[in-house]
C-alpha cells in the first residue's frame, strides 16, 4: 500500500476516490513509564518508554488505516496526517489521523 503525506501522486493518476479514512487509537503508557518519564523532567533527557509508546501507537493507527483503505478497495492512502497527543498527564497517548484512500495507477 502507497501511503503519501502529500494530497497528489507525482508519476501517477488517480482513477477513483474511495473516501475519507480516519482512526483514533490510544494507549496508557504504564506507571513505570511515566515514573522514568517524570524522573528524565526533572533531570533532562529524553524518555524512551514515551518515546517506545508513541512509534507502537503512530504504528498501530497506520495499520488500522491501511486495512480500512483495502477494505474499501483502495491502493494506496493520499494527505495522511497524524498527531500525537498526550493525555491524563503523561499517563495516556492518543493519535489521530486521517487522510484518503484513492485508487492509483
Amino acid at each position: 500500500m502507497l501511503v503519501v503525506t502529500t494530497p497528489i501522486l507525482e508519476g501517477k493518476k488517480i482513477r477513483e476516490y474511495k473516501g475519507p479514512l480516519f482512526c483514533q487509537v490510544t494507549r496508557g503508557v504504564g506507571a513505570f513509564r511515566s515514573m522514568g518519564a517524570g524522573w528524565k523532567n526533572m533531570t533532562g533527557g529524553r524518555s524512551a518508554g514515551h518515546e517506545k509508546s508513541i512509534v507502537e501507537v503512530r504504528a498501530t493507527a497506520m495499520q488500522e488505516m491501511i486495512e480500512d483503505a483495502k477494505a474499501k478497495g483502495a491502493n494506496a492512502i493520499i494527505d495522511l496526517n497524524l498527531d500525537i497527543e498526550m493525555l491524563s498527564g503523561d499517563s495516556l497517548i492518543l493519535c489521530k489521523g486521517y487522510g484518503t484512500a484513492v485508487v492509483v495507477d
